[in-house]
């Protein structure tokens, strides 16, 4: 590999492409995500494709809303029922783990899994995240280290701090 700047695109997948997962910048890192749709995955999908290890953590009911979005077919033209290559490109490489975070067991299992992580990253909004307990102090008790990340398409503060999206 040269010691030039990577210019586009196609030369960072190439790169990625030839990480070995065990000498890439961010091997050894786990990363736990509650991540809905696209901010959310994209971020951690970028992390697991440094070398991070990446837990996504979905509710039982119906996990992320984009496993039902777009339409997949097999290379022999056969619909994939229940996928979507949208939500197969953005958690590519992760590892699922579904949770009840409004139950005790679902909540306790999941602050055991914090405990053991590097990063935590959501995109939901900061009330949500309050009320199912994975704000940034309902964490620290249960790793006092962890890398706390928040994406939202408003930000964290001002009038429009509460909408989704």
């Amino acid at each position: 590999m040269t010691n030039r700047p990577v210019t586009g695109r196609n030369e960072v997948v190439t790169l990625m492409k030839t990480l070995d997962r065990n000498s890439a910048p961010l091997a050894g890192i786990r990363v736990v995500e509650v991540g809905l749709m696209h901010a959310g995955p994209i971020a951690t999908g970028m992390l697991g494709a440094l070398g991070a290890e990446v837990i996504k953590v979905e509710g039982p009911a119906s996990g992320d809303p984009g496993r039902k979005l777009e339409k997949t077919y097999a290379q022999d033209g056969r619909l994939l029922e229940d996928r979507s290559a949208m939500f197969e490109t953005y958690n590519s490489g992760k590892k699922s783990l579904s949770l009840d975070l409004k139950q005790p067991e679902g909540l306790r299992l999941f602050y055991k899994l914090i405990s053991k992580a590097d990063v935590f990253l959501h995109n939901m909004r900061a009330e949500t995240a309050l009320k199912l307990g994975f704000d940034f102090e309902s964490l620290l008790p249960h790793n006092p280290k962890i890398v706390y990340g928040t994406v939202s398409g408003f930000g964290p503060v001002g009038p429009d701090r509460s909408r989704p999206g």
